[in-house]
């Protein structure tokens, strides 16, 4: 009988063919990596020969031809699934990373990932997936009074951690106040909590703009470090706290042997009815897991002293000015923008108002450009601009918009000083909401609508979020007047 090729199987055959003819281009891999994430997306017969397409361009030699498959992986496929906030999505991520994984450590490149997978018994992609199912079975917890030590992995994306990971951390505080609490993170998220004495960071970090064995990469290290820390301690004597992780790949990789103690929060098919937001959801898993509490848990930052102090500073030279922060970032996701003019005209209308405005210029070049634009453009238009840095001078009194360059955390202090926040969805609405300053949250270029509700900022003071229609291109009028609305 003859076997008719798939459509996936087909893109392969094309692939080889033009990498056997140095004819691959970075469009044509595009093209070949869109198809293959339809056809894993579609969860049909074709998802083994799809998942190998996409593994073999996110290993070619050539960063320029790799990134589409990449891409493809991670910011296509893996984070499609995600924002879907379903079940059958979750199931299907599932099946989908497990054959990535048994893709790779077949590479003798990647012979230190078959090792460490074995390592935990984990010979096939069944065992895998079946591991996986196990893990979103909340289990739990009874016996409080030993614990010793929490480890808590970090979202690794800081808006995630401020909005889930925090919520953690506090719980953690409160039903465990003997035990030593350490976060497992960058150096960047461990600032966001660096005013709060017991919870201490151990670097973990992960590449999220490198490669597909580069990101897969962080793993080993992040288990060596749990090895570290769980030095003489027996699985009664501590806990360990994924909360949907991508240093585990929202845990499809395993940090410890004995997985007793270890807790596993499946973010995107947990639900309880009438709740919607992740900082909710997340407590109501943690009062399952660890009993209810006392009081409602929430999110929170606690910010390093200096960058609190330079912050007050700053505002102190205008104490009396109605302050926004405002931050236009939009981390590489040119969909969440609202179209020009739109960012001028707001800063415009804002000032026009009477309000001073704390402005980040953000990060990478795009951003760091665009924000130049729009001061020059303030500029020229006649409206006092000073622009401040990390570890620099206070501005001059009298400037109308004061453009800081430099870390999250200090323009989490400024955000904190302001009587407003606005911005596109970012980690700073997040920062915002936490420190309890009113937040007007610009949502745009969302993919499913269930992704609007679940990351809508949480925090004692009022949030409004501004939804730009994902099926209609945004009006910038019609979103600027709803903004100024809000703000009113």
């Amino acid at each position: 009988m003859k076997v008719v090729p798939t459509d996936a199987a087909a893109a392969r055959a094309e692939f080889h063919l033009l990498r056997e003819k140095h004819e691959l281009t970075p469009a044509a891999s595009a093209r070949l990596a869109e198809g293959a994430v339809r056809a894993c997306l579609a969860g049909t017969a074709e998802l083994d020969e799809a998942v190998r397409l996409l593994g073999e361009l996110a290993t070619l030699q050539d960063p320029e031809l790799a990134r589409p498959g990449v891409e493809g992986i991670f910011r296509h496929a893996v984070e499609s699934m995600a924002d879907a906030f379903e079940p059958r999505f979750c199931d299907l991520y599932i099946e989908f990373f497990a054959r990535v994984l048994e893709y790779c450590r077949a590479l003798p490149s990647a012979a230190w990932l078959d090792r460490r997978l074995c390592h935990f018994g984990l010979l096939t992609g069944q065992d895998l997936i079946r591991r996986a199912l196990l893990l979103r079975r909340p289990k739990a917890m009874r016996a409080r009074g030993a614990v010793k030590k929490i480890l808590v992995l970090s979202r690794v994306t800081l808006g995630a951690d401020v909005a889930i990971t925090s919520v953690v951390l506090q719980k953690m505080m409160r039903t465990f106040p003997e035990a030593r609490l350490v976060l497992l993170a960058s150096e960047k998220t461990g600032r966001l909590f660096a005013g709060e004495g017991r919870v201490m960071t151990c670097p973990a970090g992960y590449p999220r703009g490198g490669g597909l064995l580069e990101r897969l990469g962080a793993w080993p290290e992040v288990v060596d470090r749990v090895h570290e820390e769980l030095q003489g301690l027996q699985p009664g004597d501590y806990l360990i706290v994924d909360p949907d992780s991508r240093l585990t790949q929202l845990g499809m990789l395993p940090v410890v042997a004995d997985e007793s103690a270890y807790h596993f929060f499946e973010s995107r098919s947990f639900s309880r009815p009438g709740i919607e937001s992740l900082t909710e959801l997340t407590a109501a898993w943690l009062d399952d897991v660890f009993g209810p509490d006392a009081k409602p848990l929430g999110p929170w930052v606690s910010l390093p002293e200096e960058a609190t102090e330079f912050a007050r500073a700053v505002r102190a030279l205008q104490p009396e000015a109605r302050w926004a922060g405002m931050n236009l970032g939009v981390g590489e996701n040119p969909a969440k923008r609202i179209p020009d003019p739109f960012e001028q005209n707001l800063l415009g209308e804002m000032l026009r108002a009477g309000w001073l405005i704390f402005l980040d210029k953000g990060e990478g070049e795009e951003e760091l450009a665009r924000t130049q634009r729009l001061l020059a453009g303030l500029h020229e238009a006649g409206w006092p601009v000073a622009e401040i840095e990390e570890g620099g001078v206070l501005p001059e009194p009298g400037a109308r918009v004061v453009a800081w360059r430099g870390s999250l955390t200090g323009f989490g202090a400024l955000i904190g000083e302001s009587d407003l926040y606005i911005g596109y969805d970012s980690a700073c609405q997040h920062i915002a909401a936490a420190l309890g300053v009113k937040t007007v949250d610009i949502f745009a270029g969302f993919r499913w609508p269930r992704m609007a509700q679940r990351w809508r900022p949480s925090g004692p003071a009022e949030v409004r979020v501004i939804l730009a229609d994902p099926l209609h291109p945004p009006n910038p009028e019609k979103i600027l007047r709803a903004v100024l609305e809000a703000v009113r």
